[in-house]
């Protein structure tokens, strides 16, 4: 997979159980996002709730791998194949990157 991380500033959300939190996406790669917002704990698992229109549209199940002070290191999990394909679309052309920069 793909280790590059694309620099990037993005609303979504992390629904975790029946709370939805809202994050900003700082750095994206086909592995997973940084986020700034909610410091999760390790472990905890968190649905990623993305829209770029034209661009992306992404919900995905993710688990917390880091927590900093302003945020955390999210891993995609069990990621469907729509998602997948999306994401290395937009991150292989970099496209999302010229788009929002």
């Amino acid at each position: 997979m793909d280790d590059v991380r694309y620099p990037v500033e993005l609303a979504a959300s992390l629904v975790v159980g029946t709370t939805r939190l809202g994050c900003t996406v700082r750095e994206l790669s086909l592995r997973g996002v940084m986020v700034t917002g909610p410091s999760l704990p390790a472990g905890t698992l968190a649905r990623l709730v993305l829209r770029v229109p034209g661009l992306l549209a992404i919900d995905a199940t993710c688990v917390a791998r880091a927590t900093t002070a302003t945020g955390c290191c999210l891993d995609f999990q069990r990621a469907r194949l729509v998602d997948t394909h999306q994401l290395a679309r937009v991150v292989s052309a970099d496209r999302l990157r010229v788009a929002l920069l």
